[in-house]
């Protein structure tokens, strides 16, 4: 007659063991056999370690087809590790509802030679209008050649920028700036458009050495032409705008010598001398600048401005 209640009893040497197991179980063959209970142990050989909570059975998932769902809390004792394979990627993202993933500790980050890079994101990659990256805490620059210091160096190219270094290249674009400047003798300047040069506003005049090529000039808008008569006493000649200047003669029937300067102290010790039929020709803004005395009555000056 079979056994049919569960646990085995084993003979033994004037005494009895009890095996425990399960019968009368579901599965193929197994509806009038003992299934025996077994105490889970794991370790390499000479050691057996039973499985309990302190000491969980290590698995390790790989090969899967299929996608993997954990329900409930993942929790761990200790370190937890998630190792990665190949060059896939390893996603991780906070609850459908937007909340963050909380990361306690320090984190390190080490850049390559191409610098740091965050790449991923929830919804197709980092997006400026929807994603911020903050950093929180104390925040170490480490310059490329390893010191960590206060300033952060501008590079050009692999070199430091710096008082003997290569320079920054800057570009001035539609900027208005104040600046006092020491050039070298030589400047090389290239401009698309009206370049506007002149000299100190203390009147210091600037040289120029070279060609110089005059490529337009402001025309007069007007002209006047008159005689002005000429007496003993000086007189200042009317005033007219001028962007040329004005050519002066005085008549061949004059008897005597004409003068004339910028000043109505002017004579035959201060002013400039026309004889009769000679002329000249001034470049100023305005005809009133002049004044003109003659060195006896009855004398003529012509003048032509525009």
């Amino acid at each position: 007659m079979p056994d049919t209640a569960s646990n085995i009893i084993v003979q033994t040497v004037g005494t009895t063991a009890d095996i425990a197991t399960d019968y009368g179980t579901s599965g193929v063959n197994l509806g009038s056999a003992h299934v025996p209970l077994q105490k889970m142990v794991f370790g390499n050989s000479g050691a057996a370690i039973r499985v309990s909570s302190s000491d969980p059975m290590p698995i390790t998932v790989s090969g899967s087809d299929v996608a993997i769902t954990v329900s409930g809390n993942v929790g761990n004792c200790g370190e937890f590790q998630i190792g990665n394979f190949g060059s896939q990627y390893l996603r991780v993202a906070g609850s459908t509802s937007g909340a963050g993933i909380t990361v306690q500790g320090t984190v390190s980050v080490t850049a390559g030679k191409a610098g740091i890079l965050v790449t991923g994101g929830i919804i197709g990659g980092l997006t400026a209008t929807r994603d911020v990256v903050g950093v929180t805490g104390s925040v170490s620059l480490i310059d490329r050649d390893g010191t960590t210091g206060a300033a952060v160096k501008v590079y050009s190219g692999v070199t430091a920028i710096g008082v003997s270094g290569n320079a920054l290249l800057v570009s001035l674009i539609d900027s208005g700036i104040s600046a006092n400047v020491t050039l070298s003798s030589t400047v090389g300047v290239t401009n698309n458009g009206i370049l506007h040069v002149q000299g100190h506003t203390t009147g210091v005049l600037m040289g120029i050495t070279g060609d110089v090529t005059v490529k337009s000039v402001t025309l007069p808008t007007g002209v006047t032409a008159n005689q002005f008569f000429v007496t003993t006493t000086p007189k200042q000649l009317p005033a007219f705008s001028m962007s040329s200047g004005a050519k002066l003669k005085a008549l061949s029937n004059n008897t005597g010598t004409v003068y004339f300067g910028h000043t109505s102290n002017i004579g035959s010790t201060l002013g400039f001398p026309l004889l009769a039929s000679e002329t000249c020709f001034i470049e100023i803004n305005n005809l009133n600048l002049l004044y003109v005395v003659g060195g006896a009555t009855g004398q003529k000056l012509a003048f032509f401005a525009s």
